[in-house]
């Protein structure tokens, strides 16, 4: 799979030199991000990792791993390299620096730390994303609007897959004219979001909220209680940076603001500059089709073809057409860009 893996991505990677990725620890697709995204922060998915650490973990250690996996999380959640060798330390020292738990955690995965434990994923702009988890769920999503049937002519899928992206773009249009136009109460009464209100997504000030409580207690040249993470992983001010606005009694500038924040707009023309990555007028002529092919054999003892239909339902060749030209070329800058 490795030599498939750099074609695809060698079409991603014109124009993205630079970009952080969320994937699973796939030995091929390691090697080729390396190639074609030698300047990439690759990061592993911790939701993956976890998952594989409960079903090889679990059966060494019995009812002693959920404690143990309590150690875990507070190991790959260090916020700082010196903090992981410590905890590292405690782990080895409470389950045996050889035992057989041990050993696979050192072998497996802390080859790869630099890829999913926070002090070295927390030094670039992820936004929290740090498992596929949204890639997942399009994925359900999109297997739910196609009702899981494969045998689907391409019109047929396309056109569903029109119909999901409508509504998750109105879905997302909506949440934006909320940020516009409904500031939370809690945020309308704090001067620190004066230049913020109806510039940025909820979300960002929700975020903020959560280190505005601890302001009180540090000053802006006060080092310890913040690790300035936020202001590297999410591009929003940090601790040191809302005391220093709150000491001068002036509110967040919006420049403090990471521009992700601030997009409140979807616009329809988006992706029209996108081209297509295949000519589909070149491969079938838009003209009647007379194809003389035919269904590929099935086996009639399982779930497939109603018993009494031989042949597929001739498909229009209008299909390769525009119909659906914007989500066709959406999907494919998706996923070829």
């Amino acid at each position: 799979m490795g030599p498939e893996y750099a074609k695809k991505l060698d079409v991603w990677a014109e124009g993205n030199d630079a970009l952080d990725d969320c994937v699973d620890r796939d030995p091929a697709l390691l090697k080729a991000i390396d190639i074609c995204f030698p300047m990439a922060r690759h990061m592993l998915c911790i939701w993956h990792i976890n998952q594989n650490i409960v079903k090889r973990c679990s059966p060494m250690l019995g009812p002693i791993f959920k404690s143990f996996l309590a150690s875990w999380h507070k190991l790959y959640m260090s916020s700082t390299e010196a903090s992981f060798e410590q905890k590292w330390n405690i782990l080895c020292t409470e389950y045996g620096p050889h035992s057989p738990v041990i050993e696979y955690v050192r072998n497996t995965w802390l080859p790869y730390k630099e890829r999913f434990v926070a002090a070295w994923i927390n030094t670039c702009m992820h936004l929290g994303n740090t498992s596929s988890q949204r890639v997942e769920s399009a994925h359900v999503m999109l297997k739910r609007h196609l009702g899981g049937d494969t045998m689907s002519c391409l019109e047929t899928s396309i056109s569903k897959i029109d119909d999901m992206l409508s509504m998750q773009i109105g879905s997302i249009k909506e949440s934006f004219q909320n940020s516009i136009n409904k500031p939370r109460h809690v945020q309308v009464k704090e001067p620190l979001y004066d230049l913020l209100r109806s510039h940025v997504s909820l979300e960002a000030p929700d975020l903020i909220d959560y280190h505005l409580q601890y302001i009180n207690e540090v000053s802006p040249d006060m080092a310890g209680h913040c690790h300035c993470t936020i202001k590297m992983t999410h591009g929003l001010p940090c601790m040191h940076d809302l005391a220093y606005y709150r000491s001068l009694s002036i509110p967040i500038p919006l420049s403090a603001i990471n521009s992700h924040w601030s997009q409140l707009s979807v616009h329809d023309d988006q992706y029209a500059h996108v081209e297509p990555i295949l000519d589909f007028e070149e491969i079938v002529p838009n003209q009647q089709d007379h194809s003389t092919l035919r269904a590929p054999a099935y086996n009639t003892t399982h779930k497939g073809r109603p018993a009494g239909i031989d042949e597929q339902t001739p498909r229009p060749s209008y299909i390769f057409g525009y119909s659906h030209s914007t989500t066709l070329i959406y999907i494919l800058h998706i996923f070829c860009r």
